[in-house]
């Protein structure tokens, strides 16, 4: 919750303990989670369940429920509660929130973008996934599996400013939920990259 003090504590640390040490080994290890840290997204809102009479998580995963439509009103976005995995805090949970099973779900985030650039999302999910950037479709997978951390990588391009994401996620039984990461196209750290769940705008499109 604290990346910059803690960052600023443990670098100090590194100067007081011997090199190759125990705990210089863990200040660095610690380093290196609040470094990957940064590059995961969090902070999400979601809305659903959404299903049909009849139709699984795969048939679901080409029905255009309200959140894809530009037009949709009255959604009830809610906050996707984060850290209920303390080893995987960058994990979205969506069975503790929705719970049930052949349903979809929707989650989106906007992110600031200092400028006009090239980047790579790298996302996990459980179960299909569909992925618009402002607006357009940029990534689609039908599929059933568990979630496994920056499996789905695709390069995509973001404007100066603010730009939405929306996400579709689908649950076929058990475990459901997603994670995401932007860097750079080469994997680095994004300069100047900052992200919120509620934008300038009343929804994802």
């Amino acid at each position: 919750q604290h990346p910059v003090e803690v960052t600023a504590a443990l670098r100090r640390v590194l100067t007081l303990v011997p090199e190759g040490s125990p705990q210089h080994r863990d200040a660095n290890t610690v380093l290196k989670l609040i470094e990957d840290a940064q590059t995961y997204l969090t902070a999400w809102q979601a809305a659903g369940p959404y299903l049909e009479t009849g139709k699984d998580f795969s048939a679901l995963f080409d029905v255009a429920f309200a959140p894809e439509k530009p037009d949709a009103k009255d959604i009830n976005w809610r906050e996707i509660p984060t850290g209920t995995d303390a080893l995987h805090p960058w994990l979205l949970d969506l069975l503790k929130m929705f719970g049930g099973e052949q349903r979809v779900a929707y989650a989106h985030t906007w992110v600031y973008s200092p400028k006009a650039q090239p980047a790579r999302f790298e996302f996990g999910s459980d179960d299909g996934l569909k992925v618009w950037l402002n607006g357009d479709l940029v990534h689609a997978k039908n599929i059933a599996r568990g979630i496994t951390p920056n499996e789905d990588k695709f390069n995509v391009s973001l404007r100066e400013g603010w730009n939405a994401i929306l996400i579709k996620v689908t649950q076929n039984n058990q475990g459901w939920g997603f994670c995401a990461r932007l860097v750079s196209p080469d994997g680095a750290l994004l300069e100047g990259i900052r992200s919120q769940a509620a934008g300038p705008g009343d929804s994802a499109r």
